[in-house]
């Protein structure tokens, strides 16, 4: 008797250890956060704007993309026109320019390209990547992480963020060499 009580013991808790395990994940949704990385690039004297946005959080805020994806250029255009209207770097004193390079689509990610040129080291970032629905979920945020040389800034933006000012500070060809 006392081994039926234990095999049908053991067999409930297996069953539910199981249960756990399958049903977690299917209810769990995933967040995805917005990666910005702003990277000082030598060769080019410019700063390297590479945005990776969540395809499964984003492919429905953004006009233009469907099923295919970023494999059209229409569906490349649409994705830059989201990025510059809801991502924005202001100088403080002098115009910021970006340049459009591309857009790819890699696993569950876009990823979106491009090239800044100004002389302003001040500059003011308005972030408003993260969802149009995210003030209804705390978890929500943006990340942008600056590079420059050795060092790394990161910057957290919530729904509720006003914009932010930062220094970019370039690194000198002398502090880079051995």
């Amino acid at each position: 008797m006392m081994t039926l009580i234990r095999k049908t013991s053991l067999a409930l808790i297996g069953a539910l250890i199981f249960f756990a395990s399958v049903s977690a994940p299917a209810s769990a949704h995933r967040v995805g956060i917005p990666l910005t990385t702003l990277e000082w690039h030598e060769p080019s004297g410019r700063w390297h704007l590479v945005h990776r946005l969540s395809s499964h959080d984003f492919a429905d805020q953004i006009p233009g993309i469907g099923d295919a994806g970023l494999e059209t250029r229409e569906a490349q255009e649409g994705m830059a026109r989201f990025i510059l209207s809801h991502f924005q770097i202001r100088g403080t004193e002098d115009t910021v320019r970006f340049s459009y390079l591309g857009a790819e689509e890699d696993a569950d990610s876009f990823w979106i390209y491009f090239e800044l040129e100004s002389n302003d080291q001040n500059i003011v970032i308005d972030n408003r990547l993260v969802l149009e629905d995210a003030e209804n979920d705390p978890r929500r945020h943006a990340l942008v992480n600056i590079s420059a040389g050795e060092g790394v800034t990161s910057l957290l933006f919530t729904p509720t963020d006003a914009p932010k000012q930062v220094r970019l500070e370039r690194p000198s060809a002398t502090a880079t060499s051995p």
